[in-house]
Parts: structure tokens; C-alpha cells; sequence
């Protein structure tokens, strides 16, 4: 812990301590007391805890139950009933994808069928308008015709 210090310009903090070595002993007291809990370990208590630790997960390993346990076997059928009621459902909602996929082709298929229709009625009638329109206005000149005609008959 620095004992007298200032903040400088730049908001960092600085010892009013001007001996360098007076500094250092600070730092190196205040490290001391960070690294208290580090212990250096040698390599035999190194390769000892390492030995423990794979002891501790052979036990591990050793206490779980066995696949004949009433634990193990309820778990297991949990599971498998989880699993079934899984299938269920999806197949459920295949089967209601199916059967929606099967009414919008039906639907779209009466769509088709009475746009074909609507268009086959309106290119009848178009027919018909045009063959309406076709008469009148050969009706038109046939009248134009015999006026001019008539005309010229009168000179």
C-alpha cells in the first residue's frame, strides 16, 4: 500500500517518495502479501496430485450405479416413455401437415379449375363481342355503301 501518494495530470497514481528504492521496498512488501497463498511445489507433490486426482475419478467412475440399479432402470424409462410420447407428437403433426398439404391442393386445384372455367366463359364471349362488333360495322358499310351508290344514281 503506497502511504502518501497524489494523482499526476493523467489520473494515475504517484509516490510522493522521490527514493527509488524506498518505492521498490513498497512494491515489493505489497507483492509479498498478494502471493501470500502461492506455494512452489517440487515434482514429486506435483505427480502426487496428479495420481489423486486420477485415483478420485476411478472412484468416481466406480461409485456410479450399475445398469440392474432401480434408479438406473426407472431413469431409463423415463426416458424411453419421454421418447415414445416424442414420436407421437411428430408423427401427429406430420400426419396434420400431410392432410393440410392434401386440402390446399384440393383448394388450389377447384381455384384452377374455376379460373379455367372463368377464362374459357370470357374468351367465348370476347368471341361473341367480336363477332357482334365484326357485324356492325359490316352492317355500317354495307349502309355507307348502298347510300354512296344511292348517290350516284341520283346524278
Amino acid at each position: 500500500m503506497v502511504a502518501k501518494s497524489l494523482l499526476d495530470r493523467f489520473g494515475t497514481e504517484r509516490s510522493l517518495c522521490s527514493w527509488p528504492r524506498a518505492e521498490a521496498a513498497m512494491h515489493a512488501a505489497s507483492r509479498k502479501e498478494a502471493m501470500k497463498g502461492y506455494k512452489e511445489q517440487n515434482l514429486s507433490e506435483r505427480l502426487d496430485r496428479a495420481a489423486k486426482a486420477r485415483q478420485e475419478a476411478l472412484e468416481k467412475f466406480r461409485a456410479r450405479p450399475k445398469d440392474d440399479d432401480p434408479a438406473v432402470i426407472k431413469r431409463r424409462q423415463e426416458r424411453m416413455a419421454i421418447a415414445v410420447a416424442r414420436e407421437a407428437r411428430e408423427a401427429a403433426r406430420r400426419e396434420q401437415k400431410a392432410q393440410e398439404a392434401a386440402e390446399r391442393a384440393a383448394r388450389e386445384a377447384a381455384e384452377k379449375a374455376e379460373r379455367e372455367a372463368r377464362e374459357r366463359r370470357e374468351a367465348i364471349e370476347k368471341v361473341i363481342r367480336d363477332a357482334a362488333e365484326a357485324a356492325e360495322r359490316k352492317a355500317e358499310r354495307d349502309r355507307r355503301y348502298a347510300a354512296r351508290k344511292a348517290r350516284q344514281a341520283q346524278r
